[in-house]
Protein backbone atom coordinates (compact mmCIF):
# COMPACT_ATOMS: atom_id res chain seq x y z
CA UNK A 1 0.00 0.00 0.00
CA UNK A 2 2.84 2.32 0.74
CA UNK A 3 4.42 1.93 -3.01
CA UNK A 4 0.83 2.65 -4.60
CA UNK A 5 0.27 5.62 -2.66
CA UNK A 6 3.99 6.55 -3.22
CA UNK A 7 3.01 6.47 -7.07
CA UNK A 8 -0.08 8.30 -6.49
CA UNK A 9 1.57 11.01 -4.78
CA UNK A 10 3.91 11.55 -8.14
CA UNK A 11 0.84 11.48 -10.23
CA UNK A 12 -1.35 13.74 -8.13
CA UNK A 13 1.34 16.15 -7.24
CA UNK A 14 -0.61 18.99 -9.18
CA UNK A 15 -3.93 18.98 -10.08
CA UNK A 16 -5.01 19.96 -13.43
CA UNK A 17 -7.77 22.95 -14.32
CA UNK A 18 -9.01 21.07 -18.00
CA UNK A 19 -11.15 21.86 -20.34
CA UNK A 20 -14.56 20.78 -19.94
CA UNK A 21 -17.46 21.72 -17.65
CA UNK A 22 -17.87 20.75 -14.21
CA UNK A 23 -20.66 18.25 -13.56
CA UNK A 24 -20.67 16.41 -9.84
CA UNK A 25 -17.78 17.76 -8.92
CA UNK A 26 -17.13 22.05 -8.87
CA UNK A 27 -14.37 24.31 -9.21
CA UNK A 28 -14.20 27.73 -10.13
CA UNK A 29 -16.56 29.24 -13.16
CA UNK A 30 -13.90 30.68 -16.04
CA UNK A 31 -10.98 27.45 -14.90
CA UNK A 32 -14.16 25.19 -15.99
CA UNK A 33 -11.96 21.75 -14.44
CA UNK A 34 -13.17 18.84 -12.65
CA UNK A 35 -10.85 16.85 -11.24
CA UNK A 36 -13.23 14.66 -8.76
CA UNK A 37 -16.64 13.48 -8.49
CA UNK A 38 -18.30 11.62 -5.87
CA UNK A 39 -21.42 9.33 -5.84
CA UNK A 40 -23.26 7.69 -3.40
CA UNK A 41 -20.74 5.47 -1.89
CA UNK A 42 -17.85 5.89 -4.63
CA UNK A 43 -15.04 8.42 -5.60
CA UNK A 44 -13.04 9.14 -9.13
CA UNK A 45 -10.06 11.66 -9.19
CA UNK A 46 -8.19 12.59 -12.08
CA UNK A 47 -4.59 12.88 -11.52
CA UNK A 48 -1.95 15.77 -13.62
CA UNK A 49 -1.07 13.21 -16.12
CA UNK A 50 -4.76 11.97 -17.57
CA UNK A 51 -4.72 8.61 -15.21
CA UNK A 52 -8.32 7.91 -13.33
CA UNK A 53 -8.57 6.87 -9.38
CA UNK A 54 -11.39 5.30 -8.39
CA UNK A 55 -12.33 4.11 -4.85
CA UNK A 56 -15.15 2.50 -2.64
CA UNK A 57 -17.82 0.44 -3.11
CA UNK A 58 -17.62 -1.53 -6.47
CA UNK A 59 -20.65 -4.07 -5.99
CA UNK A 60 -21.71 -3.65 -9.52
CA UNK A 61 -18.44 -2.40 -11.14
CA UNK A 62 -18.56 1.12 -11.07
CA UNK A 63 -14.75 1.52 -10.38
CA UNK A 64 -14.56 0.03 -13.46
CA UNK A 65 -11.42 -2.17 -12.34
CA UNK A 66 -12.72 -5.43 -14.07
CA UNK A 67 -13.94 -6.65 -10.48
CA UNK A 68 -17.25 -6.18 -8.00
CA UNK A 69 -14.51 -5.89 -5.15
CA UNK A 70 -14.71 -2.89 -2.63
CA UNK A 71 -11.42 -0.80 -2.58
CA UNK A 72 -10.68 1.60 0.66
CA UNK A 73 -7.71 3.07 -1.57
CA UNK A 74 -7.44 4.73 -5.01
CA UNK A 75 -7.07 2.39 -7.72
CA UNK A 76 -5.63 3.04 -11.05
CA UNK A 77 -8.62 2.25 -13.98
CA UNK A 78 -7.63 4.04 -17.33
CA UNK A 79 -5.61 6.55 -18.47
CA UNK A 80 -6.08 9.68 -20.86
CA UNK A 81 -9.02 10.94 -18.70
CA UNK A 82 -9.82 14.69 -18.82
CA UNK A 83 -13.41 14.34 -17.01
CA UNK A 84 -15.30 12.41 -14.76
CA UNK A 85 -18.83 12.21 -12.90
CA UNK A 86 -19.63 9.77 -10.28
CA UNK A 87 -23.36 8.25 -10.52
CA UNK A 88 -25.09 5.69 -8.24
CA UNK A 89 -23.22 2.89 -8.53
CA UNK A 90 -22.13 3.73 -12.13
CA UNK A 91 -19.08 6.08 -13.42
CA UNK A 92 -18.89 7.72 -16.96
CA UNK A 93 -15.53 9.70 -18.18
CA UNK A 94 -14.60 11.52 -21.00
CA UNK A 95 -11.07 10.88 -22.68
CA UNK A 96 -8.51 13.34 -24.67
CA UNK A 97 -9.99 12.29 -27.91
CA UNK A 98 -13.59 13.73 -26.42
CA UNK A 99 -14.82 9.77 -26.34
CA UNK A 100 -17.62 9.12 -23.62
CA UNK A 101 -16.74 5.81 -21.60
CA UNK A 102 -19.23 4.43 -18.96
CA UNK A 103 -19.20 1.82 -16.70
CA UNK A 104 -21.43 -0.64 -13.40
CA UNK A 105 -24.56 -0.85 -13.04
CA UNK A 106 -27.05 -0.36 -16.18
CA UNK A 107 -30.36 -1.52 -14.92
CA UNK A 108 -32.34 0.86 -17.32
CA UNK A 109 -29.61 2.20 -19.57
CA UNK A 110 -27.70 4.29 -17.68
CA UNK A 111 -24.66 3.94 -19.35
CA UNK A 112 -25.83 4.90 -22.56
CA UNK A 113 -24.31 2.11 -24.45
CA UNK A 114 -27.90 0.27 -26.43
CA UNK A 115 -28.12 -1.77 -23.52
CA UNK A 116 -29.36 -2.81 -19.93
CA UNK A 117 -26.53 -4.94 -19.22
CA UNK A 118 -23.86 -4.29 -16.40
CA UNK A 119 -20.21 -3.35 -17.33
CA UNK A 120 -17.39 -4.42 -14.81
CA UNK A 121 -15.03 -2.04 -17.38
CA UNK A 122 -15.02 1.30 -19.55
CA UNK A 123 -16.99 0.69 -22.83
CA UNK A 124 -16.93 3.38 -25.31
CA UNK A 125 -20.55 5.41 -25.68
CA UNK A 126 -20.52 8.06 -28.06
CA UNK A 127 -17.72 10.13 -29.20
CA UNK A 128 -17.46 14.45 -29.87
CA UNK A 129 -18.43 14.57 -25.91
CA UNK A 130 -17.15 17.93 -24.14
CA UNK A 131 -18.93 17.22 -20.82
CA UNK A 132 -20.61 14.84 -18.60
CA UNK A 133 -22.96 14.34 -15.64
CA UNK A 134 -24.57 11.23 -14.27
CA UNK A 135 -27.45 11.99 -11.77
CA UNK A 136 -28.05 10.67 -8.22
CA UNK A 137 -30.46 7.73 -7.82
CA UNK A 138 -34.08 8.43 -6.21
CA UNK A 139 -36.59 5.35 -5.19
CA UNK A 140 -39.84 4.95 -7.67
CA UNK A 141 -41.41 2.86 -4.37
CA UNK A 142 -39.48 0.61 -2.75
CA UNK A 143 -35.43 0.04 -2.02
CA UNK A 144 -35.27 -2.73 -4.79
CA UNK A 145 -32.49 -2.31 -7.74
CA UNK A 146 -35.29 -2.27 -9.79
CA UNK A 147 -36.88 0.64 -8.68
CA UNK A 148 -33.92 3.09 -8.64
CA UNK A 149 -33.94 5.81 -11.39
CA UNK A 150 -31.25 7.70 -13.02
CA UNK A 151 -30.02 9.04 -15.81
CA UNK A 152 -26.76 10.74 -17.50
CA UNK A 153 -26.35 13.58 -19.79
CA UNK A 154 -23.78 14.79 -22.32
CA UNK A 155 -22.75 17.83 -23.98
CA UNK A 156 -21.12 17.79 -27.06
CA UNK A 157 -18.57 19.90 -29.03
CA UNK A 158 -21.29 21.80 -31.27
CA UNK A 159 -23.05 22.54 -27.90
CA UNK A 160 -25.55 19.83 -27.97
CA UNK A 161 -27.16 18.45 -25.28
CA UNK A 162 -27.76 14.84 -25.13
CA UNK A 163 -29.50 12.51 -22.38
CA UNK A 164 -30.62 8.80 -21.56
CA UNK A 165 -31.79 6.35 -18.71
CA UNK A 166 -34.66 6.38 -17.01
CA UNK A 167 -37.47 9.17 -17.72
CA UNK A 168 -40.51 8.77 -15.82
CA UNK A 169 -40.47 11.97 -14.43
CA UNK A 170 -39.26 13.71 -17.65
CA UNK A 171 -35.82 14.26 -16.54
CA UNK A 172 -34.42 13.87 -19.94
CA UNK A 173 -35.86 16.66 -21.36
CA UNK A 174 -37.53 15.22 -24.92
CA UNK A 175 -41.42 15.78 -24.29
CA UNK A 176 -41.75 11.84 -23.19
CA UNK A 177 -41.62 9.33 -20.23
CA UNK A 178 -39.74 6.89 -22.25
CA UNK A 179 -36.57 5.29 -20.75
CA UNK A 180 -33.80 5.38 -23.24
CA UNK A 181 -30.72 2.96 -23.48
CA UNK A 182 -28.92 5.06 -25.89
CA UNK A 183 -28.33 9.06 -25.80
CA UNK A 184 -31.15 11.07 -27.42
CA UNK A 185 -31.30 15.04 -28.56
CA UNK A 186 -32.63 17.08 -26.45
CA UNK A 187 -31.58 21.05 -26.87
CA UNK A 188 -28.45 23.19 -28.48
CA UNK A 189 -26.63 26.04 -27.15
CA UNK A 190 -25.72 24.20 -24.04
CA UNK A 191 -21.82 25.13 -22.05
CA UNK A 192 -22.78 23.85 -18.32
CA UNK A 193 -24.83 20.72 -17.40
CA UNK A 194 -25.77 19.38 -14.10
CA UNK A 195 -28.44 15.92 -13.20
CA UNK A 196 -29.69 15.56 -10.57
CA UNK A 197 -32.02 12.80 -8.74
CA UNK A 198 -34.77 12.46 -11.44
CA UNK A 199 -34.10 16.46 -12.58
CA UNK A 200 -31.74 18.21 -15.09
CA UNK A 201 -30.43 21.32 -15.40
CA UNK A 202 -28.40 23.29 -18.10
CA UNK A 203 -27.05 26.78 -18.68
CA UNK A 204 -26.96 28.16 -21.69
CA UNK A 205 -24.27 29.90 -23.67
CA UNK A 206 -26.14 33.41 -23.48
CA UNK A 207 -25.93 32.51 -19.52
CA UNK A 208 -30.14 31.48 -18.91
CA UNK A 209 -30.52 28.52 -16.63
CA UNK A 210 -32.80 25.90 -17.94
CA UNK A 211 -34.37 23.11 -15.28
CA UNK A 212 -36.69 20.08 -16.36
CA UNK A 213 -38.02 16.82 -14.54
CA UNK A 214 -38.75 16.09 -10.75
CA UNK A 215 -40.36 19.23 -9.02
CA UNK A 216 -41.99 18.05 -6.14
CA UNK A 217 -39.41 19.79 -3.87
CA UNK A 218 -39.51 23.27 -6.03
CA UNK A 219 -35.94 22.00 -7.04
CA UNK A 220 -36.32 23.15 -10.62
CA UNK A 221 -36.93 26.90 -9.15
CA UNK A 222 -39.92 27.95 -11.45
CA UNK A 223 -42.09 28.65 -8.44
CA UNK A 224 -44.24 25.24 -9.04
CA UNK A 225 -44.19 21.51 -7.59
CA UNK A 226 -45.64 21.07 -10.84
CA UNK A 227 -43.28 18.40 -13.13
CA UNK A 228 -41.38 19.61 -16.48
CA UNK A 229 -41.26 17.05 -19.19
CA UNK A 230 -39.32 19.86 -21.66
CA UNK A 231 -36.75 22.59 -20.42
CA UNK A 232 -37.98 25.93 -18.61
CA UNK A 233 -36.26 28.77 -18.43
CA UNK A 234 -35.55 29.58 -14.67
CA UNK A 235 -33.45 33.11 -14.66
CA UNK A 236 -30.31 34.87 -16.11
CA UNK A 237 -26.66 35.09 -15.40
CA UNK A 238 -25.90 32.28 -13.96
CA UNK A 239 -22.20 30.55 -15.05
CA UNK A 240 -22.06 27.56 -12.45
CA UNK A 241 -24.75 25.17 -10.64
CA UNK A 242 -25.00 22.27 -9.48
CA UNK A 243 -28.10 19.92 -8.98
CA UNK A 244 -28.39 17.68 -5.24
CA UNK A 245 -30.90 15.04 -4.74
CA UNK A 246 -33.74 17.03 -4.70
CA UNK A 247 -32.45 20.71 -4.26
CA UNK A 248 -30.18 23.74 -6.50
CA UNK A 249 -27.42 25.55 -5.71
CA UNK A 250 -26.43 28.25 -8.48
CA UNK A 251 -23.70 30.82 -8.78
CA UNK A 252 -24.50 34.28 -10.49
CA UNK A 253 -22.25 36.21 -12.60
CA UNK A 254 -21.77 38.27 -9.61
CA UNK A 255 -20.99 35.58 -7.43
CA UNK A 256 -23.90 35.26 -5.16
CA UNK A 257 -25.21 31.72 -4.27
CA UNK A 258 -28.43 30.70 -4.58
CA UNK A 259 -30.66 27.71 -3.47
CA UNK A 260 -33.91 26.44 -4.04
CA UNK A 261 -35.91 22.95 -3.50
CA UNK A 262 -35.42 20.18 -0.41
CA UNK A 263 -34.39 21.96 2.62
CA UNK A 264 -35.14 19.27 5.48
CA UNK A 265 -31.78 19.28 6.55
CA UNK A 266 -30.67 22.60 6.09
CA UNK A 267 -29.03 22.12 2.76
CA UNK A 268 -29.97 25.37 1.46
CA UNK A 269 -27.98 27.38 3.84
CA UNK A 270 -30.80 30.08 4.40
CA UNK A 271 -31.38 29.10 8.67
CA UNK A 272 -34.64 27.61 8.30
CA UNK A 273 -35.81 24.28 7.06
CA UNK A 274 -38.23 25.06 4.54
CA UNK A 275 -38.30 23.95 0.98
CA UNK A 276 -38.20 26.58 -1.14
CA UNK A 277 -39.82 26.60 -5.10
CA UNK A 278 -37.86 29.35 -6.01
CA UNK A 279 -34.52 30.77 -5.94
CA UNK A 280 -32.92 32.39 -2.41
CA UNK A 281 -29.74 34.68 -2.35
CA UNK A 282 -27.26 32.30 0.35
CA UNK A 283 -24.19 34.15 0.45
CA UNK A 284 -21.63 36.59 -1.56
CA UNK A 285 -18.36 35.66 -2.90
CA UNK A 286 -18.81 32.13 -3.79
CA UNK A 287 -16.60 30.37 -7.30
CA UNK A 288 -17.41 27.36 -6.61
CA UNK A 289 -20.43 25.21 -5.03
CA UNK A 290 -21.44 21.12 -4.96
CA UNK A 291 -24.95 19.63 -3.72
CA UNK A 292 -24.98 16.20 -2.25
CA UNK A 293 -27.63 14.55 -1.42
CA UNK A 294 -29.01 16.60 1.78
CA UNK A 295 -25.29 19.00 2.53
CA UNK A 296 -23.07 21.31 0.49
CA UNK A 297 -19.95 22.62 0.36
CA UNK A 298 -19.07 25.67 -1.60
CA UNK A 299 -15.91 27.22 -1.68
CA UNK A 300 -15.50 31.44 -1.76
CA UNK A 301 -13.32 33.90 -3.68
CA UNK A 302 -10.63 33.72 -1.03
CA UNK A 303 -10.17 30.03 -0.90
CA UNK A 304 -12.20 29.52 2.07
CA UNK A 305 -14.30 26.18 2.18
CA UNK A 306 -17.88 26.16 3.37
CA UNK A 307 -20.14 23.73 4.66
CA UNK A 308 -23.79 23.06 5.48
CA UNK A 309 -26.59 20.72 5.79
CA UNK A 310 -26.96 17.19 6.88
CA UNK A 311 -23.96 16.37 8.97
CA UNK A 312 -25.16 12.66 10.67
CA UNK A 313 -21.74 11.18 9.24
CA UNK A 314 -19.50 14.28 9.75
CA UNK A 315 -20.32 15.35 6.15
CA UNK A 316 -19.60 19.16 7.09
CA UNK A 317 -16.12 18.69 8.43
CA UNK A 318 -16.61 20.71 11.35
CA UNK A 319 -15.75 17.88 13.74
CA UNK A 320 -19.35 16.70 14.87
CA UNK A 321 -22.32 15.35 13.80
CA UNK A 322 -25.06 18.33 14.31
CA UNK A 323 -26.61 19.14 11.19
CA UNK A 324 -26.51 22.94 10.01
CA UNK A 325 -29.00 25.38 8.76
CA UNK A 326 -26.53 27.80 7.58
CA UNK A 327 -22.83 28.11 6.24
CA UNK A 328 -20.28 26.96 8.56
CA UNK A 329 -16.19 27.64 7.76
CA UNK A 330 -14.10 24.09 7.28
CA UNK A 331 -11.03 24.77 5.78
CA UNK A 332 -8.79 27.45 3.73
CA UNK A 333 -7.00 26.90 0.51
CA UNK A 334 -9.53 24.85 -1.36
CA UNK A 335 -9.91 25.02 -5.61
CA UNK A 336 -12.24 22.39 -5.78
CA UNK A 337 -15.02 20.26 -4.10
CA UNK A 338 -17.55 17.42 -4.59
CA UNK A 339 -20.09 16.60 -2.20
CA UNK A 340 -21.30 12.78 -2.09
CA UNK A 341 -23.91 11.08 -0.45
CA UNK A 342 -23.03 11.90 3.33
CA UNK A 343 -19.55 12.90 3.06
CA UNK A 344 -17.19 15.07 0.94
CA UNK A 345 -13.92 15.38 -1.25
CA UNK A 346 -11.80 18.44 -1.75
CA UNK A 347 -8.77 18.97 -3.59
CA UNK A 348 -6.33 21.91 -2.21
CA UNK A 349 -4.32 24.48 -3.63
CA UNK A 350 -1.01 22.46 -3.45
CA UNK A 351 -2.54 19.50 -5.08
CA UNK A 352 -3.24 17.26 -1.91
CA UNK A 353 -6.68 15.57 -1.75
CA UNK A 354 -8.65 15.41 1.32
CA UNK A 355 -12.09 13.51 2.15
CA UNK A 356 -14.16 13.27 5.54
CA UNK A 357 -17.74 12.15 6.57
CA UNK A 358 -19.38 8.63 5.96
CA UNK A 359 -16.94 5.59 5.21
CA UNK A 360 -18.36 2.60 5.30
CA UNK A 361 -17.84 1.31 1.76
CA UNK A 362 -13.94 2.86 2.28
CA UNK A 363 -15.44 6.13 0.10
CA UNK A 364 -13.29 8.42 1.25
CA UNK A 365 -10.26 6.63 0.26
CA UNK A 366 -8.10 6.18 2.93
CA UNK A 367 -7.46 2.40 3.66
CA UNK A 368 -10.05 2.25 6.33
CA UNK A 369 -13.93 2.20 6.92
CA UNK A 370 -13.97 4.69 9.32
CA UNK A 371 -16.03 7.86 9.20
CA UNK A 372 -14.65 10.60 9.90
CA UNK A 373 -15.97 14.23 11.25
CA UNK A 374 -12.76 16.48 9.72
CA UNK A 375 -10.65 16.32 6.81
CA UNK A 376 -8.28 13.79 6.55
CA UNK A 377 -5.58 13.87 4.09
CA UNK A 378 -5.52 10.92 1.00
CA UNK A 379 -2.68 11.85 -0.98
CA UNK A 380 0.12 13.18 -1.34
Amino acid sequence: MKILKKAICLILTVLLLLSVVPAVSAQAPGTAGAVISTGVDHSLAIGSDGSLFAWGRNNRGQLGNDTTDNSHIPLFVMGDVTAVSAGHDYSVALKGDRSLWAWGENVRGWLGDGTTITRHAPVKVLSDVVAVSAGWATLASTTSLGSLRSHTMAIKADGSLWAWGDNDRGQLGDNTAMNRHAPVWIMNDVKYISAGGSFSLAIKTDGSLWAWGENGRGQLGDGTTISRFRPVKIRDGVVAVSAGADYTMAIMSDGSLWGWGQNGRGQLGNGTTINSFRPLKIMDGVMAVSAGTDHTLAIKTDGSLWAWGRNNHGSIGNDSTDNSRVPLKVADGMTAISAGDGYSVAVRNDGSLWAWGSNFSGQLGDGTTTNRLEPVVIWP
